[in-house]
């Protein structure tokens, strides 16, 4: 009898103690109910307390539960989904398998303010992941450049040049300073359909182009420091050359040089397209309103009183990163610039239109070549023997 008693009291501890023993870990998956699609950054977390966490690009996730733990349900909330409430005595092995619904809610502050809270993280999880994306180390390639001027929607001046670049840091974050000092460039053959007659003639925009690499250089949406400047929104995600992208639109609320790179800024506002596999900067475009426009670069200020006056200046820029040689590079970049002048003294009225591309043609990871200085000015004469061997790669 005593042997029975006793076995039976060890039978209920061990079905008290050992199959009840709290949850420490609860991990699993969270998937949309109608595409099964994973769900990033949804948030899950005990009921009443700070303990959770929030699901990874694959919709998964894992959080410990302290052994003071108090909670009975486990709760589940992303933007545009019915929220989930689960009784935590109903999780198994602490595996949990959530499906949400989608649901469609009217545009309220609290939507708008979680939305942006899921956006500023995926543009953070881009600017960390830079490092392992894009090239790293020093690097040089050659280019082609083109410029052309237009006014009233004329073409009037045509730019064309063979360029070599040099990049003694390749791809990290660096303010302006340190990429002007790291990254030099000179012009190995020019052909233009007009002469060189003033210093104006002979200028380039080549420093504005490579400001406009927006994963390399300072001063835009991709700039930690300023993030929580800018009002993000997210548009319609879409497929871009195959791979499944984040489109998010931002607007910088006060624009100045230092967020811009653009001295005389009024707004500036553009879209970033992420990618969802590796939260890569796949393509960017930007538009901006300025009240002037230096002829030494968006970053200067004016040193004398113009003899043309702008009633209303803008431009946009458009950059794409492709994958060389199993890592990511800015492979096309496109800039217009509008202007609407008036004579000073005659009153007349104008416009002025400026189209520039940069297109990289040749990479060199392996034996970069290294060389320092900038050339902003060139005269080069036309030499119709080198261009033959580019013709091809401009077409």
């Amino acid at each position: 009898m005593e042997r029975t008693i006793t076995f039976t009291i060890f039978f209920f501890l061990l079905v008290v103690f050992g199959f009840s023993q709290p949850l420490s870990l609860i991990s699993g998956t969270i998937i949309d109910q109608t595409t099964k699609e994973p769900i990033p950054y949804a948030n899950i977390g005990i009921e009443g307390t700070y303990t959770g966490g929030a699901s990874d690009i694959a919709g998964n996730f894992e959080f410990k539960v302290p052994s003071t733990n108090t909670g009975t349900f486990i709760l589940a909330s992303a933007v545009g989904y019915k929220g989930i409430r689960i009784p935590i005595n109903e999780i198994k092995n602490g595996k949990l398998q959530l499906e949400m619904i989608p649901v469609a809610y009217d545009l309220a502050v609290v939507s708008v303010n979680a939305q942006s809270l899921v956006l500023y993280r995926i543009i953070k999880s881009a600017i960390e992941a830079i490092g392992k994306n894009y090239v790293k180390g020093p690097f040089s390639e050659k280019a082609y450049y083109k410029s052309e001027v237009a006014v009233n929607k004329d073409s009037i001046l045509k730019d064309e040049a063979i360029v070599e670049i040099s990049d003694m840091k390749g791809y990290i974050r660096e303010s302006d300073y340190q990429s002007y000092i790291h990254i030099n460039y000179r012009f190995l053959g020019v052909r233009r359909n007009f002469g060189i007659k003033s210093l104006a003639d002979g200028m380039n925009l080549m420093d504005d182009l490579l400001s406009m690499d927006i994963v390399r250089s300072g001063g835009n949406i991709l700039d930690e420091n300023f993030l929580k400047n800018y009002d993000l929104s997210q548009d319609q995600s879409i497929q871009f050359e195959g791979d499944s992208v984040w489109v998010i639109n931002y607007l910088l609320k006060e624009p100045d040089l230092s967020r811009t790179g653009d001295y005389y800024v009024i707004s500036y506002r553009g879209k970033i397209f992420i990618s969802k596999t590796n939260y890569a900067v796949l393509k960017n475009e930007t538009f901006v309103k300025t009240s002037y426009y230096s002829t030494f670069g968006r970053s200067f200020a004016k040193t004398t009183e113009p003899k043309w006056i702008p009633s209303s200046i803008d431009y946009e820029f458009s950059t794409i990163y492709r994958k060389e040689k199993n890592v990511y590079k800015m492979s096309y970049l496109k800039y217009i610039r509008h202007s609407i002048l008036k004579n000073a003294t005659s009153g007349e009225i104008k416009s002025l239109t400026f189209t520039n591309h940069l297109i990289p043609t040749e990479l060199n990871i392996l034996n970069p070549l290294m060389f320092k200085g900038r050339t902003y000015y060139t005269e080069l004469a036309f030499d119709k023997s080198f261009w033959n061997g580019f013709n091809l790669i401009v077409k």
